[in-house]
């Protein structure tokens, strides 16, 4: 019996239903392969060593924008924020004036179409020009959120209130006191913000609105009438735009939190039920943590967030599935940035920056666990003669002469009373049969299998057969 491999995460331990798990792998529509399964598992990228940073702590924030202060990728780590040109060489930019930089998690960049750049740190608003980094105080009650762009002007998002201020036109430094704007249609407290074609989206905690840009020297932002949705934000980097489509952690006034994808000015849900849950277990404190971040990967875009304590789950655009990203080491994908050709990650445990690669097969030396479940229902018990995965084996790196993967089963479909390994093959050979004989009997409504694979290799996974009378 062929069993094909369910997509996406779904694990509800509240109501015992069998889990789902897919973590550090990713499914694939399998009809270019054979018709009949459904989807492939391919492997998660790996991590190699890019920079180790000088002094700092976990990397706060990066960003970078083309053709602006010669397209150099800055990076906020503890309290330092460095410079980092195409050559790899690393430049501290030091405070002209102002009040240090505090090693906090609440941090946003901005960049301008010239050489400006602004950012906000622990409710702080510093500028830069590629000269002169100094911190410009708008209003010294005020704290601030984030920072975005947007036609010439940097928008900046107060902590716990419904007004936003902004700059002048290309001129990162002045924001006059008298330039801001209150959010209209609720007075909740506004929570992020995103740019979208042209547009300013203002998240609120209930609600968000959608602003456009006016030209006008007065009143430079107007609020689209009608286009605002009765869904807020759970945290100010909840929110992502990718490739013109907004991604965000949504939450409203009834409770309940759900991952959203904007189409025009309608959110649709695309979470599980099983994601929602996590997400609303988490503190509130951890809510307003989650960070927004993404990759693209052989025609896949990867939508990730991250919950602190918890890892990234992921959702891919090609088909609709989510994964899950965790990480042994700690490196997981919280801040990443396609610079330079290559995609960076900034770890969330030092100063250190990290290359996604494909051809990367564990964490600069960390291991990655790559772990996949499959329920096999039965209606009466039935002996379990074999066990057999179809998939490319032993397809690595060559530090791992001999792979293998660890399987278990339950029948309680809860915990795991029973574990086999299982030999992949040499590394490089692909006609090794990966199976394993007699595991007992199987009883209603069925068992739940799971494999587990730690091995630094390259593996794909096409599906299981269950009883085979021929291996």
């Amino acid at each position: 019996m062929y069993v094909s491999f369910g997509p996406g995460f779904y694990n509800r331990p509240d109501y015992q239903t069998p889990e789902r798990e897919l973590v550090n792998l990713f499914a694939e529509p399998a009809n270019r392969y054979r018709d009949d399964r459904a989807f492939v598992l391919l492997p998660t990228p790996g991590l190699d060593a890019y920079q180790t940073l000088t002094g700092g702590s976990d990397i706060r924030v990066m960003g970078h924008q083309q053709g602006v202060l010669g397209g150099d990728l800055f990076v906020l780590h503890g309290t330092r924020l460095d410079r980092i040109n195409t050559s790899n060489v690393v430049t501290e930019v030091t405070l002209d004036s102002g009040t240090a930089l505090a090693d906090t998690d609440e941090a946003s960049l901005a960049f301008s179409n010239i050489d400006e750049m602004a950012l906000t740190s622990n409710g702080r608003y510093y500028t830069y020009d590629g000269t002169t980094f100094d911190e410009v105080v708008v209003d010294a009650s005020l704290t601030f959120e984030t920072v975005v762009y947007l036609d010439g002007r940097f928008v900046l998002i107060p902590t716990n209130a419904d007004t936003f201020y902004w700059s002048d036109v290309l001129d990162v430094d002045t924001v006059g006191a008298l330039s801001f704007a209150t959010a209209e249609r609720k007075g909740d407290d506004l929570m992020g913000a995103v740019v979208q074609n042209g547009e300013l989206i203002l998240f609120g905690k209930d609600v968000t609105e959608f602003w456009t840009s006016t030209g006008d020297a007065n009143l430079p932002f107007q609020r689209r009438t009608g286009a605002s949705i009765n869904i807020g934000l759970v945290g100010p980097r909840a929110a992502i735009n990718v490739g013109g489509s907004i991604f965000f952690v949504g939450q409203g006034t009834l409770g309940g939190n759900r991952v959203y994808a904007m189409q025009g000015y309608q959110p649709n849900p695309i979470s599980t039920p099983a994601i929602e849950e996590a997400i609303q277990s988490l503190s509130e404190a951890n809510k307003r943590a989650i960070k927004a971040w993404s990759y693209t990967q052989d025609g896949h875009s990867f939508i990730g967030f991250f919950l602190p304590g918890v890892g990234s789950f992921v959702f891919d655009t090609a088909t609709g599935e989510w994964h899950k990203r965790t990480s042994a080491t700690g490196h997981i994908c919280q801040q990443v940035q396609f610079w330079n050709g290559e995609y960076i990650v900034g770890s969330s445990q030092a100063a250190e920056l990290f290359y996604q690669r494909k051809s990367a097969y564990d964490e600069d030396g960390g291991t990655i666990t790559r772990i996949c479940t499959v329920f096999v229902p039965s209606n009466s018990a039935v002996p379990c003669y074999n066990f057999i995965v179809d998939a490319a084996k032993g397809v690595g790196n060559g530090d791992e002469a001999a792979p293998s993967l660890t399987l278990e089963w339950s029948d309680d479909l809860v915990s795991y009373a029973n574990s086999r390994t299982l030999n992949l093959g040499a590394s490089g050979a692909n006609s090794t049969r990966i199976f394993t004989t007699r595991l007992g009997r199987m009883k209603p409504p069925g068992r739940l299998f799971k494999m587990t694979f730690t091995d630094p290799n390259l593996y794909r996974i096409d599906g299981v057969r269950i009883n085979e009378r021929d291996i």
